[in-house]
């Protein structure tokens, strides 16, 4: 890291050596602070905030040198490699004594999300700092900005209220509160919105957004702008609105090629058709002339335009141009069976009258066809026949907005599935046969390989029994792709530390009519422990206090437009009766290299980001997706540590609760010097998701009730394990000896105090078969004979029930 001396010969560089055409801010300094250093804070394709605003800073600095007789300029970073931190730079600012401090940012947030933003120092209740000046510069700039970049604004806004830090004496942020004068930060539109980093990766744009900063510096003092003559705008697609590359703007001898992904793109992008951002800007005209400007761009109609440059500002033209290219079928999706759809999609807008009668099937199919945008042909198929091969044919005659007819004939072949004659199969289930210490509120899952016909699944197809009965509970059913889901949710929590039963009744139908062979039948046993729930979000009221993906430098690899975080009403966690889930849908970039989702909570207010130890468990129910991606909780310590939990693979399809115990004390070490230890108070820092292995490109999951969970006292099922031999000097239930056994075998159990005891058999279908034990015994070890001479060869489970105290464990009877 560079002295602070070292600094000053870098960053300082006095007027003298420009000419100075507008008087007015001789003996007035600024100190340009361009937000984080090096490559912080990256935005979308790899580009960082503190790449951009490093080049806007440099730009207005020189602008303010070459154009004005300012006393000095002050930047706190000259290239990318300086590592500059924040406390150095006010430090750095107040060393100097500058005039003015001036902090330059882009924003981040959803995809969907482009604004300008101006902040300046105050205390909660919005009074200004002193020095004053700061807001007086941010109403300027933001009227100054908002008009250059052309997007909407949030406004010039005080801090600390824009924070919610209403109680604050101080400013909230610390360029504001830390600098010795008047000052400001800019939020120039978002780094994580697709539209608006494509232009943030153009060198002119960066001049655009200093050009701003520069007029508005003058309005400040109250001073004139010097006349300019600058032309600047967008060529794009008339017909998708895309951004052209390599279209080219001239006027008179003077020309400006748009970015390509020769000339630019490819620092970003493998994909040669990823990236456009269509800006060009030609400046130094004469202000106010006239000029004829001519446009052309490969693929597309040239175009001849005149304009009168305005003198005070930029120049707006932009440009939609026409393509010349006859539209081609870009995609076609073949229905392989009744209820999947057709999908042709064309490479332009397509005249639908034209396209429809262009189009044939043969042999012939009534097929009810719709249009989305006019690019995409989507048809359902109800009555196609198995194992037939179908001929789809458009004609030339197909023509689209501007009469271009298809570039040629098209015709392909598809082949219909064969007759469907498999069974849906059941392929994953929760909880598995013979599990212990399951849940006493259990969420009953069976995904299929296959989607079912909705009508056969009812609140019979599904049935729960304990050792008093029937359950009563909601059956629903969801599908995903070719996987589908048939989930039960008990309406009561279960007795804990005994065997339950629950059926898969054999009425289920897959959607070619195919029923179950046979039922499913699988018998868990209870655990059994007093939970006390704080809620750490139970997203009742909405996500807001969540960031979106996007906004986290540590997200990466993801496809924008597919990602995003919001708030769903519909879809939530049925065991609590929730009203509110977060909805995180996700896209990954197939050849990214790495890949995280960091779904953050800010750490304050503490409000919204509840503290807590790690002597309990975090839990969340998470709606999956059966995708094979990955899951996790992350917190950060009292050392400042961010330490996560081991990854979960989501191979699940509906509701599920998901746990990380902490009271180990041991985590998965992530960054910021983290040990894999949890060391003292903790509190949330973000749910990931990563790619999986093999895993889906895309989906969605749905989180909802988290929460902390402290766990008061926890009599499990556990499975003592014995030799037959020696004592026991506590409640226990041992595992009985011999072990496979024919037919009978020995069970010894000991009792702390003097107490009424009932050793019970039960089979796997939860069935009592035997009491062996029922009435008072005294403590001590006792041991009883099962014999099992008229039992089939099986598992059966063994309970033991003293007052409050329950052990339970299984037996194998093999003749």
């Amino acid at each position: 890291m560079k002295s602070i001396s070292l600094l000053f010969f870098m960053a300082v560089i006095t007027a003298t050596a420009f000419s100075q055409p507008v008087t007015g801010l001789s003996g007035w300094s600024i100190f340009l602070d361009q937000g984080h250093s090096q490559t912080e804070n990256q935005g979308l394709y790899n580009y960082s905030e503190a790449e951009k605003v490093l080049r806007i800073g440099l730009h207005l600095r020189q602008m303010l040198l070459e154009q004005t007789d300012i006393d000095t300029v002050y930047v706190a970073r000259s290239t990318d490699n300086d590592n500059i931190s924040l406390s150095q730079r006010t430090d750095l600012a107040n060393f100097l004594g500058a005039s003015f401090y001036y902090s330059i940012h882009s924003n981040a947030g959803a995809p969907a999300t482009n604004n300008t933003l101006m902040l300046w120092g105050a205390n909660g209740q919005g009074v200004e700092k002193t020095p004053i000046g700061g807001k007086k510069m941010g109403d300027i700039m933001i009227q100054d900005l908002t008009a250059s970049m052309r997007i909407p604004t949030i406004g010039s806004r005080a801090d600390s209220p824009f924070y919610g830090a209403t109680t604050r004496t101080t400013p909230y942020l610390w360029v504001n509160r830390a600098s010795n004068m008047a000052s400001v930060l800019s939020e120039g539109g978002f780094h994580t919105n697709p539209t608006q980093q494509q232009r943030n990766l153009n060198a002119e744009w960066k001049k655009l957004e200093a050009q701003s900063a520069f007029w508005s510096i003058l309005r400040y003092h109250g001073l004139s702008r010097p006349k300019v003559g600058i032309l600047t705008g967008i060529t794009s697609n008339v017909e998708s609105g895309r951004p052209i590359n390599g279209a080219t703007i001239t006027v008179g001898d003077r020309t400006y090629t748009t970015d390509t992904f020769e000339s630019l793109f490819n620092r970003y992008s493998t994909d040669p058709n990823e990236l456009a951002n269509g800006f060009y800007y030609l400046e130094d005209f004469i202000p106010g002339a006239s000029l004829d400007v001519s446009i052309a761009a490969p693929g597309f109609y040239p175009i001849q335009r005149s304009v009168n440059l305005n003198d005070t500002t930029f120049t707006f033209l932009d440009v939609p141009m026409v393509s010349s290219v006859p539209p081609s079928i870009v995609s076609f999706s073949a229905p392989k069976a009744n209820g999947t759809p057709m999908v042709i999609r064309f490479s332009r807008p397509m005249h639908r009258d034209s396209t429809l009668l262009a189009l044939s099937i043969t042999p012939a199919l009534n097929i009810n066809f719709t249009w989305i945008d006019d690019l995409t042909l989507v048809g359902q198929a109800d009555h196609l026949q198995n194992e037939t091969e179908y001929t789809v044919s458009i004609s030339t005659s197909a023509e689209d907005h501007y009469e271009h007819k298809l570039a040629s004939p098209y015709s392909t072949v598809f082949l219909t599935a064969p007759l469907d004659v498999t069974p849906p199969n059941i392929v994953y289930s929760y909880p598995a046969n013979y599990s212990y210490r399951v849940e006493q509120q259990p969420i009953l899952s069976f995904m299929f390989d296959e989607r079912l016909d909705p009508t056969s699944v009812n609140n019979s197809t599904v049935t729960l029994e304990g050792p008093s009965g029937p359950i009563s509970g909601t059956v629903r059913y969801f599908e995903r792709g070719t996987r589908s889901v048939i989930q039960f949710y008990p309406s009561v929590a279960l007795v804990g530390n005994t065997p339950h039963h629950m059926t898969v009744n054999a009425t289920v139908l897959d959607v070619a009519g195919n029923q179950m062979e046979s039922a499913l039948e699988h018998v868990f046993v209870t655990g059994e422990s007093v939970r006390n729930y704080t809620s750490l979000a139970s997203f009742d009221a909405g996500v807001a206090a969540w960031w979106v993906p996007q906004q986290s430098g540590s997200t990466t690899g993801i496809v924008t437009e597919q990602t995003s975080r919001t708030a769903e009403t519909t879809l939530t966690n049925p065991i609590t009766g929730s009203t509110g889930s977060m909805k995180l849908a996700y896209g990954w970039i197939p050849n990214a290299g790495s890949w995280l989702i960091r779904q953050y909570l800010p750490p304050t207010p503490t409000g919204n980001n509840p503290r807590f130890t790690s002597s309990g468990l975090l839990e969340t129910y998470v709606f999956g997706d059966a995708s094979g991606n990955l899951f996790r909780f992350m917190v950060r310590d009292a050392n400042g540590h961010l330490e996560g939990s081991p990854w979960t693979t989501i191979d699940w399809l509906g509701w599920k609760r998901v746990q990380w115990d902490m009271r180990s004390g041991q985590a998965v070490a992530w960054v910021g010097g983290a040990n894999g230890v949890l060391d003292g108070t903790l509190y949330t820092d973000s749910f990931q998701m990563t790619y999986g292995f093999n895993g889906a490109s895309s989906g969605d999951i749905y989180i909802d009730d988290y929460r902390f969970v402290s766990i008061t006292s926890e009599t499990t099922s556990i499975e003592t394990k014995d030799d037959g031999r020696g004592t026991m000097d506590e409640f226990a239930l041992l595992q009985n000896y011999p072990n496979p056994f024919n037919p009978s075998t020995q069970i010894r159990f000991s009792l702390l105090t003097t107490h009424h005891a009932r050793l019970t058999v039960y089979d796997i279908l939860g069935r009592e078969v035997a009491v062996l034990v029922d009435g008072m015994m005294q403590a001590g070890t006792h041991q009883t004979t099962f014999d099992g001479s008229n039992l089939s060869s099986g598992v059966y489970l063994v309970r033991l029930q003293a007052g409050d105290q329950v052990r339970t464990m299984r037996m194998l009877l093999m003749k």
